[in-house]
């Protein structure tokens, strides 16, 4: 469980790629379409498609959301990836107006 500091440094950090990339998005006058929810509610399972890829050969990472987003980092904790960080990430992804969410491994 994160503690309340944490949560409010995320949701600090959200609002604020929020108003930026509206500001954008008004400068280019430019809409997008919302992602659809792919999360199961009931079990807590995803069916999105991550993608693992190489970033500049520096290390390996988990990738989920539009291509043009704004981008935001999720941190797993010290036993690694599983499926309670992809699926945070895939909510952070999915958050109005759409974020690229990075999960390095």
């Amino acid at each position: 469980m994160l503690s309340p500091n944490v949560d409010i440094a995320e949701v600090y950090v959200l609002r604020k790629l929020h108003k930026e990339k509206t500001n954008r998005l008004q400068k280019n006058t430019s809409q997008e379409k919302p992602l659809q929810n792919s999360v199961d509610g009931s079990s807590g399972c995803f069916s999105a498609a991550f993608k693992k890829g190489n970033i500049k050969q520096a290390f390996d990472a988990y990738v989920i959301g539009k291509e043009d987003a704004l981008g935001i980092v999720v941190l797993q904790e010290w036993w690694g990836v599983d499926f309670e960080i992809k699926n945070h990430a895939q909510k952070i992804s999915q958050l109005e107006p759409g974020y690229k969410a990075l999960i390095p491994e």
